[in-house]
């Protein structure tokens, strides 16, 4: 839990926050990849239904593969780019998908605050200050959706009060 009711100063130039945000994608990165199943297709039929790399429907021994409906296809053997005819690609291969997003129901709050913002000119000036303040919310019961839509509305409360 942070608590933002002491005020807090932190002082980062451009660079700093680039290399930061670089990282911190690099890091999402990495745990994407590891939460990847790998299933070996050896024969056809395959009893897999697969639109625009979403698994659409699974058939089959390839229902205890660990493949699941929502899921979404990121490679097919060596190749994470364009398309692949299944149908038509040379046995056995190895399918990489990653899990479908699970959908989440919670309560969520927000206390209000102010963000005091000085970007500083290169001679150590204050070139630009404001003030914001964000009003509390919450939201009791949200859901079911995703996490990504979630993080989207909270985000968008925090964007109106900065525009």
């Amino acid at each position: 839990q942070l608590d933002i009711r002491r005020p807090v100063e932190w002082e980062a130039t451009d660079e700093f926050t680039n290399w930061m945000h670089k990282h911190l994608l690099a890091l999402v990165d990495v745990i994407r990849e590891a939460c990847l199943t790998s299933v070996t297709l050896r024969q056809r039929p395959f009893g897999l239904r697969v639109k625009h790399g979403n698994i659409v429907a699974l058939a089959g021994s390839l229902r205890e593969s660990g493949l699941l409906p929502g899921g979404r296809i990121v490679a097919v053997g060596s190749i994470r780019r364009g398309n692949v005819d299944l149908a038509t690609c040379p046995l056995p291969t190895i399918l990489l998908s990653s899990p479908p997003s699970p959908e989440v129901i919670c309560d969520w709050h927000a206390s209000g605050f102010e963000l005091h913002v000085a970007r500083k000119a290169r001679m150590g000036t204050a070139a630009l200050q404001t003030k914001v303040s964000f009003r509390s919310d919450s939201q009791s019961n949200w859901g079911p959706g995703l996490l990504s839509d979630l993080l989207h509305e909270v985000r968008d409360l925090y964007a109106k009060a900065l525009l």
